[in-house]
């Protein structure tokens, strides 16, 4: 088994995740992660929240996954809906084969 891992941090400084702190409604952002790992059994790749620095006037909606998992790369996605205002979040992940 091989396994990867990292982290790393967003916040409204960016402009695709500003609207985590101005929208209102579904909101998503996506970060494309390279692993390189070896082709074998199979890949899997978790991704957990960190830190998250969010306004205390609305209840707090916040979902982190991970999507189109390869051996090359795989997609964090964090999302929020309603009236959730985000100021930064950071993500921890891990990717491993699976053999």
């Amino acid at each position: 088994m091989e396994i990867k891992s990292g982290r790393f941090y967003i916040d409204i400084n960016d402009p695709e995740f500003v609207q985590f702190r101005d929208g209102s409604g579904p909101r998503v952002f996506r970060k494309t992660i390279l692993v390189g790992l070896p082709y074998g059994g199979g890949v899997a790749a978790h991704a957990s929240i960190a830190h998250i620095n969010i306004d205390n006037n609305a209840v707090a909606r916040l979902d982190v996954g991970t999507e189109n998992v390869t051996t090359k790369s795989f997609d964090v996605v964090i999302s929020t809906w309603a009236d959730t205002r985000i100021y930064g979040v950071a993500v921890t992940w891990i990717a491993h084969t699976l053999d």
